[in-house]
């Protein structure tokens, strides 16, 4: 009786988990997807997303952070010679 137990993986394993589900969420629905398509990729309820991330900007947020820091890094690489402004462009959407 009483609430049922919650996860046993650990907070950062969990918002792992949870981070990836939600870029297949995104990959499958665009980037307009909903907290509901999110919860439904990641198998768990919408409260347990806001738990997690406060809301979807704080969900938005943490995405940003986990992969836009890759995207800095790589672009920073590729700037780090000189371009045309073709090969900016180009870089930038590689």
């Amino acid at each position: 009786p009483g609430r049922p137990k919650g996860s046993t993986q650990g907070p950062e394993r969990r918002r792992a988990d949870l981070l990836a589900a939600t870029e297949q969420a995104i990959r499958r629905h665009g980037p307009d997807v909903s907290m509901e398509q999110i919860a439904d990729e990641a198998g768990v309820s919408k409260a347990t997303l806001y738990d997690n991330f406060d809301g979807k900007q704080g969900l938005a947020d943490a995405v940003v952070e986990r992969f836009g820091n890759r995207v800095l890094v790589t672009m920073a690489g590729a700037f780090a010679e000189p371009r045309t402004a073709h090969q900016v462009v180009r870089t930038g959407i590689e």
